[in-house]
């Protein structure tokens, strides 16, 4: 089974992006590994609103925000969703990902 990417300390990330905490109402962030994906998920502290991203090991990753809907019960993806082939870094979907936050 492929390995998945070494993730880049939040922190580390955070300061990279010229911040000292995600933006205001987002937590989350902590990375997990699983069968070959890197992921990341952020979500706002009311739970409406998810951004998240997979970087596989074979470098292709997903990005994307979604909303939860009530009608649905389930959250919905946003038309924003990217699946990239050359997203390189976890450094390089994270700065996205904050750009994702700032917009919602």
């Amino acid at each position: 089974m492929p390995t998945a990417p070494a993730p880049t300390p939040l922190a580390d990330l955070l300061a990279a992006a010229g911040r000292d905490a995600l933006p205001d109402g987002w937590t989350g962030g902590e990375a997990t590994r699983d069968a070959g994906v890197l992921t990341r998920r952020f979500v706002t502290h009311d739970g409406a609103r998810v951004v998240f991203y997979a970087l596989r090991a074979d470098g292709t990753a997903t990005l994307a925000r979604a909303s939860w809907d009530d009608v649905a019960g389930e959250y919905v993806v946003g038309p924003d969703r990217t699946e990239r082939a050359d997203a390189g870094t976890d450094a390089a979907l994270f700065r996205a990902a904050l750009d994702l936050m700032a917009e919602a």
